[in-house]
């Protein structure tokens, strides 16, 4: 499992159609397979679920993310996993951290910290 917590600036819309971009548009076996929002008194949120098959792991991982804006504020949670192989001692071939990392370049080419 890998994770990252980002803040910055925008719109959910922004950032959400930022990663779905790099995810989905940028990959060839990348799918938004859950893209969901909700709206509160002083923000939003959106929750968008991700799988792509990674060749060298042989299977598919996952990514979860979470985005919520408090009035200008964002905040970004992203959570990659099942890019392991192997029953009793799991073997990482990377493909989680890559998957989380697509998400970091997004957003720090957006401002964010």
């Amino acid at each position: 499992m890998s994770s990252l917590r980002m803040v910055g600036t925008g719109t959910i819309d922004q950032v959400g159609g930022a990663i779905y971009n790099e995810v989905v548009n940028g990959s060839i076996t990348g799918e938004c397979r859950l893209d969901v929002k909700a709206t509160f008194e002083n923000g939003q949120s959106r929750m968008m679920v991700f799988e792509k098959y990674y060749y060298r792991a042989g299977n598919r991982a996952s990514l979860s993310v979470m985005i919520s804006q408090i009035d200008d504020r964002i905040t970004v949670d992203a959570v990659s996993t099942g890019g392991s192989t192997g029953v009793l001692i799991k073997f990482n071939w990377g493909a989680e951290n890559n998957f989380v990392g697509l998400v970091e370049k997004t957003l720090r080419n957006l401002g964010f910290r």
